[in-house]
Order: structure tokens, then sequence, then C-alpha cells
């Protein structure tokens, strides 16, 4: 697969080539997809919050999983990774720091959909 001119800002929240490898190389099903999890992931934070706030370990680590695994699945690498920290604190049985853990899980959301919205896809293809 040749290589994509992608901008430094983009690059850093986002692993397009790894992904579009794992799409067989389908832009269009890699921007579908991004659009999904975009519509999606608010209430998915939405909902990791208030499990979150009421202490239930059991159910961040449901909710945290859910986030990590879509946010992989498009290649929005950081996203995934800070999912996967709150997941694994959850899978250690506690949640101390969950709190400040999930504000970075919401800040990189945040930094992720703000770049994607600037993309023009057109460039990559």
């Amino acid at each position: 697969m040749a290589t994509i001119d992608v901008a430094p800002d983009l690059a850093r929240v986002l692993d397009v080539e790894g992904t579009l490898d794992n799409l067989g190389g389908d832009l269009a099903l890699l921007r579908e997809l991004i659009d999904f999890f975009l519509e999606l992931a608010p209430k998915q934070l939405d909902d990791l919050q208030a499990v979150v706030d009421a202490g239930d370990v059991a159910a961040v680590d449901l909710q945290a999983h859910a986030m990590k695994g879509g946010a992989a699945n498009v290649g929005a690498v950081k996203v995934s990774a800070t999912a996967r920290e709150l997941e694994m604190l959850a899978k250690g049985g506690g949640l101390a720091g969950a709190a400040e853990i999930f504000a970075r899980l919401r800040a990189e959301f945040t930094t992720f959909q703000r770049t994607l919205a600037g993309v023009d896809w057109d460039r990559l293809a």
C-alpha cells in the first residue's frame, strides 16, 4: 500500500496507515467508521462518566473496554490507550484515580473530534 501523507496533527490522533491496512485500503470505509464512532462516542463517554461517578467497578470495566475497542477500530490511538488505562484500573478491582483518567479520556476524544473535523479527506485519497 502506498504511504499516505498525513498532517502531523492528524497523525498524533489517528493511525491512518495502520487502520487503512486493516481495512484493505478502503478510505471510504474508514471515513464511515470514524463518522459512526464520532456519533456514538459522546453517549459512551457520558455513560462511562456516570459509572465512574457511581464507583461501579464492573460497569467501568465494561464501558471502558467498549470505548477502547471502538477507538482502536477507527485508529484513534490516544483515545484507545487512555480507555485501556481506565479498563485496566477497573480490572485491578479499584477506581482510585479513575476520575483523572476519565478526564484525560474525554480530553483525548475532544482533541480527536476537533482534529477530524478539519480533515480534507479528498487530499488523503
